[in-house]
């Protein structure tokens, strides 16, 4: 049992944790007005990707630990090479959103804890934020956290209707899946069921930047298969920081969407519940015993997987 997992994510633990966020609030306010750059909401978000077809490449959190502070993740140790990688993605490129939570400027949409979360980790990390946003030639950034609207929003309509526009990009489309050994994605619900076709490349669940360059041939080969036959697939990843990286990377190939744990966050909204769910048979790093996945059998997503890395 990971012990450092159990303490970090029991009730307890976390209610004292968000009491203290609470305090930051109106340094929060302060800092927010002093950024120099906008982002875009989710609904706009999503409406710019089914408008102009663009890759988005999310950065939060969990990127910024690896960019910034040289610390792992969980599910993704810290290399250096992952650090560079991240910061150069970071830059975007020609058809890519760069996307951050929009948490970073604005909290009026989110739920209690969510806001606690983001005044907290922005006050402490103002000089980190301002040092990579920096780097890139826009002040214009699209919503990382548009994967994740089902248990931050705290309206429950616009939670709704903010999924039902993220399952429509890839509505009547051939969809290439990259994903971790035990994510899983549309297994058991339907996400896909407006979806042309699905085909899936199986990355490790952990560490997957370790393989990412066997990861993007692999891409590449099933990629240029689909386009003899497939007017305009696109690719899905569900790969931890790797999918930021892999989204600017083959851009230029196909739209790529760096989906997240939008899979996750549809079980919970299916469930009527703004509570992160375990999912029998889903890897999910943000439970204590996600980490823990048992096997499952369904022939439908066998027959969609093309190759394991």
């Amino acid at each position: 049992m990971d012990i450092k997992r159990v303490l970090t994510k029991n009730p307890l633990s976390q209610f004292a944790i968000r009491a203290i966020r609470y305090c930051y609030f109106p340094l929060y306010k302060v800092v927010t007005k002093n950024f120099q750059f906008k982002i875009v909401g989710p609904e706009d978000t999503i409406a710019e990707i089914i408008r102009t077809r663009k890759s988005i490449a999310r950065f939060g959190d969990g990127e910024f630990n690896l960019m910034l502070d040289a610390k792992e993740i969980g599910f993704q140790e810290y290399t250096p090479a992952i650090a560079d990688a991240l910061k150069q993605s970071f830059k975007g490129g020609k058809g890519v959103l760069v996307a951050l939570p929009h948490g970073f400027t604005s909290t009026r949409l989110d739920r209690p804890y969510i806001k606690s979360f983001w005044w907290s980790y922005v006050v402490r990390n103002k000089s980190k934020i301002d040092s990579i946003t920096a780097t890139t030639e826009t002040s214009t950034y699209y919503d990382a956290s548009f994967t994740r609207t089902a248990t931050e929003l705290k309206n429950r309509k616009r939670a709704s209707q903010t999924i039902s526009s993220v399952k429509s990009i890839w509505s009547d489309r051939d969809v290439l899946m990259v994903e971790g050994k035990s994510t899983r994605f549309g297994v058991g619900n339907d996400l896909f069921s407006q979806a042309r076709s699905v085909k899936r490349i199986i990355a490790p669940e952990e560490s997957a930047f370790e393989k990412i360059s066997e990861i993007t041939t692999s891409i590449i080969n099933v990629l240029d298969e689909m386009k003899q036959v497939e007017k305009s697939p696109v690719i899905l990843l569900s790969l931890g920081p790797t999918a930021s990286v892999l989204a600017v990377e083959l851009s230029n190939r196909a739209q790529c969407i760096d989906i997240g744990h939008f899979d996750l966050q549809y079980e919970s909204f299916v469930r009527g519940t703004n509570k992160v769910v375990q999912v029998e048979g889903k890897y999910n790093n943000e439970s204590v015993m996600g980490n823990h996945v048992s096997e499952i059998s369904d022939t439908t997503y066998s027959k969609q997987i093309i190759e394991r890395i």
